[in-house]
């Protein structure tokens, strides 16, 4: 028995030794200058400049010669160079190279043909790297979509990983040939032989399936993915597109609302209520900035451009770390980015409103790209053909303006810059006219920090304005007008680390300041009997928290654990009266009052918000 230890000992020694001396003989640096060199003779320049040995038969050199120029090339780019695609091939042992011909290499098989086969990175390179990167985007190959979920799976290793909501996906596989399986729903899936010789990007492009089967039944195939993510729905631009509309015109909000657990506000109203939840309980977000009036036309027509939108993430329960501020739920609404190799416009004509977008690249360098588009109604055209006196005297319209710019900095480094407005108005036969805006900003900065680090950032703007005009046809001197809205600014960071498949891990913290303006009333005459008054506007500073780590504990079991730590403080300038607690409050009994200046903390609310779900897969 310890014979036996002894001799596997030493084995595994030489052949850890060997894989070491093969390494660093792979990375000589080789210089010189060669013309029309005979084969053999360059071969014994390297054997003595640089003190390795050469295997082979001399007439398997016959007729061959060297032609370059090498200033301090490794050797296997050298030898990749004039013998990668030859008759003849090689292989490290130790301080030598052995050539042999490559008609008797065994075991080499195809899966399919050479002329199929995608070869990643620079063939000068083949077998430098044990290890390779792969970065790819699946796209939609008639649209250029980018399609979020699509799996990316491997089949000579058994692995698989889904493409992120921007279509991209990344993964580490040893260098050498792979059989890839690339698949989404709806679309033909595709087979991909690659030789992975260095870390590269690549480009699958999907096409829509089309089938006339009389039974269809649908299957998931295993990718040996885990997620403990709960009550999450994500819906993409076609999945909403092919829900039912009303009056011919996707909408997100509608979409959202045929989900389960999810319910109407209800008719010519906005917002949704999620299990039992308020509709102010929800957090709506445009590429990460808040909304806070989320409808137009009475709630009929959601205020986002189904145009615009790349995909819908709702989460009705179980909200991951970074997200606070509601305790419903959360919808993140991401808009989509422009073609950055061709230029293309579209729309559509609705019963009441009509859409159009144009996108494409920026500049002709196929980094960087904009979108642009909006809508408009023509309800008040159309309520001024009606019979009925009282809607021919109403007021019903609205529009609003998307538009991005993206910048592809670097393959490690995107900049994109968000901007919208909307503007409704309506008066239904009344002396009131209603009207209300949005303003919206969003800048995102994302880099990736080496292989396993990503970083995120994000700025954003919001404000919503919302205005009365009461008018009295008979007493001029009652016209006013009223004012409310609210506003906000946020930083938001957030650095992930991946160091494995099984673990995945997110740190962050934010940082929003809120201004809420009450009421301010005017009077619309200069003779009046309405007094100007104006509620004091109020003002908030809001700071957060937080960490959270996703681990595949076994192939079974997946958990997250989260911790959030929010803290708001309402602040001045601001004047805080004391009432005499034995009377009711009034102004009549005021006993005192403290006067804080601006930026003065007045009151503060803090605490923690911890997150823990797991998942027990019983069987497949």
């Amino acid at each position: 028995m310890t014979k036996r230890f002894l001799i596997a000992a030493i084995f595994f020694l030489c052949s850890f030794l060997n894989g070491l001396a093969q390494d660093e003989i792979s990375e000589l640096k080789v210089s010189g200058n060669f013309s029309h060199t005979p084969t053999e003779q360059f071969i014994t320049n390297l054997e003595h400049q640089y003190n390795i040995h050469f295997y082979y038969k001399k007439e398997w050199l016959d007729s061959l010669t060297v032609n370059g120029v090498f200033d301090q090339i490794p050797l296997i780019q050298v030898l990749n160079k004039f013998f990668g695609q030859g008759k003849l091939s090689y292989l490290f042992f130790q301080n030598s190279v052995v050539l042999f011909p490559r008609a008797s290499v065994a075991g080499e098989h195809r899966f399919l043909d050479e002329a199929s086969v995608l070869y990643i990175g620079d063939p000068i390179n083949i077998g430098r790297y044990k290890e390779a990167t792969i970065k790819g985007t699946v796209t939609d190959g008639k649209t250029g979509d980018r399609l979020s979920g699509a799996v990316v799976y491997v089949r000579d290793m058994d692995e698989g990983i889904s493409t992120n909501n921007r279509g991209e996906f990344e993964m580490q596989l040893p260098t050498g040939r792979h059989h890839l399986k690339i698949s989404f729903v709806g679309f033909e899936p595709q087979q991909q032989e690659i030789d992975l010789i260095e870390d590269g990007d690549v480009v699958f492009d999907l096409f829509e399936e089309t089938h006339n089967l009389d039974e269809i039944k649908i299957t998931g195939d295993n990718t040996n993915t885990s997620r403990t993510q709960m009550s999450m729905v994500r819906m993409d631009a076609r999945e909403i597109k092919k829900l039912p509309v009303l009056m011919g015109e996707a909408d997100v909000i509608k979409s959202v609302v045929m989900m389960p657990g999810v319910q109407s506000v209800g008719e010519l109203s906005s917002g949704f209520n999620v299990r039992g939840g308020n509709a102010d309980q929800n957090l709506v977000l445009i590429d990460g900035a808040p909304v806070y009036n989320t409808s137009h036309l009475f709630g009929f027509f959601s205020m986002i451009n189904p145009d615009a939108v790349s995909d819908v993430t709702l989460y009705k329960g179980g909200l991951p770390a970074s997200y606070g501020d509601r305790v419903a739920s959360v919808m993140d609404v991401q808009l989509k980015q422009g073609m950055t190799d061709h230029l293309q416009l579209y729309g559509g004509l609705g019963v009441i409103n009509s859409r159009i977008t144009l996108d494409g690249p920026l500049v002709k360098d196929k980094k960087s790209s904009f979108l642009l588009g909006g809508r408009s109604t023509y309800s008040d055209w159309i309520l001024r053909q009606t019979k009925n006196l009282k809607f021919r005297h109403s007021i019903a319209r609205f529009y609003d303006l998307n538009g991005n710019v993206n910048f592809h900095l670097s393959d490690r480094n995107n900049l994109k810059l968000m901007g919208y407005t909307s503007s409704d108005e309506f008066n239904l036969n009344s002396n009131s006219l209603y009207q209300y805006q949005n303003y919206i900003g969003a800048l995102n900065w994302k880099m990736a920090l080496g292989e396993k680090w990503v970083s995120n950032l994000n700025i954003d703007y919001s404000q919503y304005q919302f205005r009365l005009n009461e008018t009295d046809e008979y007493l001029s001197e009652l016209d006013y007008e009223l004012k409310t809205g609210i506003e906000y600014a946020g930083l938001k960071y957030l650095l992930s680390f991946l160091p494995n498949d099984k673990i995945k891990l997110n740190g962050g913290f934010q940082v929003s300041v809120h201004r809420v303006y009450p009421g301010e009333i005017l009077p619309a005459q200069d003779t009046s009997s309405i007094q100007y008054e104006k509620v004091v506007n109020e003002q908030a500073i809001e700071y957060a928290g937080f960490a959270e780590g996703e681990f595949d504990i076994a192939g079974n079991f997946a958990m997250t654990l989260g911790l959030r730590y929010s803290r708001f403080s309402n602040v001045g300038p601001a004047t805080i009266y004391l009432y005499d607690p034995n009377f009711t409050r009034s102004l009549d009994h005021v006993v005192d009052s403290l006067v804080f200046s601006k930026n003065k903390v007045i009151k503060t609310y803090q605490g923690l918000e911890p997150r823990l779900s797991f998942k027990y897969k019983l069987n497949s």
